[in-house]
């Protein structure tokens, strides 16, 4: 509902969405990292959302978003587009409008064609999980993790005169 600004990790994630599902059996991936009981997981998956949740051994809510074409792998590279219009749908904070638009704007550099068939994509996802929007809770903002202090080596500081190299 504001404006993200975080570029780093993102500790206690609201919603995590994964375009490629076989990237959650992959750890050093990351994808579940800080994921806690209030965060939605959104896969783009054939599979059933049950699956998932078993697998994983998540308490958290899952959904799916079925490929639009998972038999060409031409049109596995849309995924990312259903993605976002999905993510945008279950945040309830953009609109179709808003949607359309920056779809366009990212994708400026595509063909036409590719361009259309990714905001038909992204805004089919879109109406596909509106619905489920009360499913995604924005939750308190986490406290900083303590974390102990570094065991610091001393070291003990020369004049200038010793410690300063000399240019010749």
């Amino acid at each position: 509902r504001e404006p993200i600004r975080e570029r780093g990790i993102i500790r206690h994630p609201d919603l995590v969405v994964c375009a490629d599902d076989s990237l959650l059996g992959v750890a050093t991936a990351g994808v579940l990292q800080g994921v806690h009981g209030e965060s939605l997981l959104l896969v783009s998956s054939s599979q059933p959302s049950e699956i998932w949740r078993r697998r994983l051994n998540l308490s958290t809510p899952v959904l799916t978003l079925p490929p639009a074409a998972t038999e060409d792998p031409e049109q596995l590279r849309l995924a990312g587009a259903e993605c976002a219009g999905a993510a945008a749908a279950l945040s309830g904070a953009i609109t179709p409008e808003q949607l359309s638009q920056a779809v366009l704007q990212e994708l400026a550099g595509l063909s036409p064609a590719l361009q259309a068939r990714n905001l038909e994509l992204a805004l089919a996802a879109f109406a596909r999980l509106a619905p489920q929007r009360d499913l995604l809770h924005q939750a308190p903002e986490a406290p900083p993790r303590a974390s102990p202090a570094p065991d610091w080596v001393e070291l003990s500081a020369e004049p200038a005169e010793i410690a300063a190299p000399a240019i010749h």
